[in-house]
């Protein structure tokens, strides 16, 4: 559920694109930040080892920035609304919780302010 709301909120699909497991762990450290990958990787008696140290990213900024793209064939065309707002980015970090005990779940997401009113 989290990669499909980060894939919605950011307006990119398919949101990770690797060909392979290098890649996709490549691309997770720069979305969640080495520490924290090297964290969840100790918990499974595993070892990442990063020739570069880097630090997570804001999940809203990142949203924000990609959601706001327009379309390279229409120059005149403006962003559409942004999806990003506290509640949904509170959410999508409950939602891609690294360590999954403690992740959310899916009656916890249900219940999050971010889907307040929305009939379920």
């Amino acid at each position: 559920a989290g990669v499909i709301m980060l894939s919605i909120m950011s307006r990119s699909y398919p949101f990770f694109r690797s060909p392979c497991d290098l890649t996709a762990l490549a691309e997770l450290i720069s979305l969640f930040g080495t520490q924290a990958m090297q964290t969840v990787a100790k918990r499974y008696n595993r070892r990442i080892v990063a020739s570069h140290i880097r630090e997570g990213c804001n999940l809203g900024q990142i949203c924000s920035d990609l959601g706001a793209r327009t379309s390279s064939s229409d120059t005149s065309a403006h962003a559409p609304p942004s999806l990003v707002t506290e509640e949904a980015v509170g959410l999508l970090s409950c939602l891609l919780n690294l360590d999954h005990e403690q992740r959310i779940t899916a009656s916890g997401a249900l219940k999050h302010s971010f889907l307040a009113g929305v009939p379920h």
